[in-house]
């Protein structure tokens, strides 16, 4: 789910060095090269959805398609697939492909992965794999897929779908393997995770031997590790950048495809009921919330401030819907045609960090600004995680963010505004909201293989998460990284850290 921070320039992106599949001709180096995140590695399961810890694992582990660092699809694990009709896809897998103990990917490797990401109760991948029906191996190098629906983004869902050897979580994280650049090395659980360069990968050792993923912080904190060595690449806030003349890092940005928000719990629970089912409640706050104010503190520019349930830069953003309001005064009289003209008291859980911690004390003044009193609870990630949906002791509010790491706004909409539904793996992160309506544009645009009829839907999405509010949307989260000088790296959209494509030479451009 979550993740970052830039200012809105124009970037170039990295340019892939060769072909998909041509090797890499460098030899490593040796010196080791700290990647700094603002949440630590929570596992080294694959299977786990948070943004952090999915990014480190991408170096350790491959899917079967993948993006470059433009978010167009290219060939993983498999070299090729075709799709007989729109419930079959044919996946050919790379020949001589090997984990990092030296056996080699079979089909049925995938099989097993594939299977254990659809059905391991751990697997917090399960709504990107919503669509298969079976998974087979009709040989050692083909992989078959039968989808129960027409599913448009199959090939994007599975870019977010790893395939590491072991049935358990506690198995892969015992022994975690991999096809991957990088083997690891050590873990430090809740510190660092030590990366080794993988000599026999399918497309050639990296450039650097050794990595270390570590947590570096958030704003002050991330620039003090930039400038005293720490760490040689991490996300700086546009704040601080903007307020600094003189760096000992380079500054590079990138378009981003990250969104906050304030999340909305209106699950059920024994003895619970909470305001935030009243749909008058939800659009009070969301009046009463200065989303400009709040993309000028955390972006340094206010146009950076969410308009909608999606950035521009995904595809379904509705262009002609209007910007929200903000309007405290009418937020005040919501809240008493909804009963609560005296307002109510709520909790706001955040993730412990200078710059979350921001963000939430000035959602705490905003809100109670109108009548809504908030008690601030700061935690760390990984109990927010094990907390959010939770039934025994449920987050009523909390703030986060979601990576719109397809591109597209099809997976966020099921994952995120469909009607929870655990049997069909839709609603996996929707606390609560439901509305048929919604549901079924939603199930109309996951459908569709044509992208004009899939826009349609997708406007007609936003216009009613405009009405209803089944969570706030604060500012569009642009990517500004600090990078050691000597480092040669471009930062990706999808704001994904891959060693392999850094090196401690300048590149040939």
């Amino acid at each position: 789910m979550p993740r970052r921070h830039r200012i809105p320039v124009a970037v170039l992106l990295l340019a892939l060095a060769a072909a998909v599949g041509c090797r890499r001709a460098k030899p490593a180096t040796d010196r080791p090269v700290s990647l700094g995140q603002q949440s630590e590695v929570v596992t080294l399961d694959p299977t786990f959805a948070d943004g952090s810890t999915f990014s480190a694992l991408s170096n350790v582990f491959d899917g079967l398609v993948s993006y470059d660092g433009e978010m167009r699809l290219r060939p993983g694990l498999a070299a090729t697939w075709k799709t007989p009709d729109e419930k079959t896809w044919l996946l050919e897998l790379r020949p001589d492909v090997l984990f990092h103990d030296g056996t080699k990917l079979l089909a049925s490797d995938v099989v097993k992965a594939l299977e254990r990401a659809r059905h391991d109760p751990d697997s917090e991948v399960q709504s990107k794999v919503w669509s298969i029906a079976e998974v087979t191996a009709p040989d050692d190098r083909t992989v078959k897929i039968t989808t129960s629906k027409s599913n448009a983004l199959l090939l994007h869902e599975l870019t977010n779908v790893l395939i590491a050897k072991g049935a358990t979580r506690q198995e892969i994280e015992e022994r975690p393997l991999g096809t991957g650049a990088y083997r690891v090395a050590g873990w430090e659980r809740g510190a660092a995770v030590a990366l080794e360069a993988f000599p026999q990968h399918w497309n050639g050792a990296p450039p650097i031997s050794r990595i270390t993923f570590v947590t570096s912080g958030e704003g002050d904190v991330a620039v003090q590790a930039l400038e005293r060595g720490k760490v040689d690449v991490t996300l700086v806030p546009a704040r601080t950048i903007l307020q600094r003349s003189n760096v000992s890092f380079t500054v590079r940005d990138s378009l981003g495809l990250s969104t906050q928000y304030l999340y909305l719990n209106t699950l059920p629970s024994a003895g619970r009921k909470s305001p935030l089912t009243n749909r008058r409640v939800r659009q009070a706050m969301s009046l009463a919330v200065d989303r400009r104010k709040i993309a000028r503190a955390a972006t340094g520019h206010e146009e950076t401030f969410a308009a909608q349930p999606v950035p521009k830069t995904v595809f379904g953003y509705a262009a002609n819907l209007p910007p929200p309001l903000f309007d405290p005064a009418r937020a005040r009289q919501l809240l008493a045609e909804a009963g609560y003209p005296a307002g109510f008291d709520i909790v706001l859980a955040h993730r412990r960090g200078v710059e979350t911690e921001k963000l939430a004390g000035k959602l705490k003044e905003m809100l109670e600004a109108v009548g809504i009193r908030i008690t601030l609870q700061p935690m760390r990630w990984p109990e927010m995680i094990d907390r959010m949906g939770g039934d025994d002791r449920p987050l009523d509010l909390f703030i986060g963010g979601w990576n719109f790491d397809t591109g597209d706004a099809g997976s966020f909409l099921r994952d995120c505004l469909r009607s929870r539904n655990l049997e069909e793996r839709a609603g996996l992160f929707n606390w609560g909201y439901s509305n048929p309506e919604m549901d079924l544009l939603i199930d109309e645009s996951t459908a569709a293989f044509n992208a004009p009829s899939r826009l349609v839907r997708f406007e007609k999405v936003m216009k009613l998460a405009a009405e209803e509010v089944p969570l706030i949307p604060l500012y569009n989260e642009p990517d500004i990284w600090g990078v050691a000088r000597d480092l040669a790296w471009k930062p990706r959209i999808d704001g994904r850290l891959l060693a392999a494509e850094m090196s401690l030479e300048p590149p040939p451009y």
